[in-house]
């Protein structure tokens, strides 16, 4: 082995701990994208089982307006049915999933004029809040 000069010893062992904090600081960048990424892909599920309990609530007042209220004459009278057969508060589905209902004349709250009613559902599933609003 030849002796190397005073000022050279030492530079490998200085270079590996350069290149493993230079590794180690990638690695560490690295894990903290993909923890947040992780986070992003539960709220994304999250936010689709809240719409699909907002989807399900919107289809209640569909299947009410036609079955329950389908025979009911004048637009008055049909809002009233509605707002009659929706539950009131919110209601749990099978997965843990809730929605709630409000119906509201044209005119009334939100709804624009020009439509016969309108229907909201808002949807939550743990921390994930999604709402529809359709005019009929």
């Amino acid at each position: 082995m030849r002796n190397l000069p005073y000022n050279r010893q030492g530079v490998a062992i200085y270079l590996t701990f350069w290149i493993m904090s230079l590794l180690l600081g990638i690695a560490l960048g690295i894990s903290s994208m993909l923890f947040s990424q992780i986070g992003l892909l539960r709220d994304i599920g999250e936010s689709a089982l809240a719409f699909a309990a907002t989807d399900a609530g919107i289809e209640y007042v569909l299947y009410l307006d036609t079955t329950e209220c389908g025979e009911v004459e004048g637009i008055e009278d049909r809002v009233q049915c509605l707002k009659d057969a929706i539950p009131t508060g919110a209601q749990t589905l099978g997965n843990g999933a809730t929605y709630e209902l409000i119906v509201e004349a044209e005119g009334e709250g939100r709804c624009p004029v020009g439509v016969n009613y309108c229907a909201r559902s808002l949807g939550i599933y743990r921390e994930a809040r999604r709402a529809i609003r359709v005019a009929r």
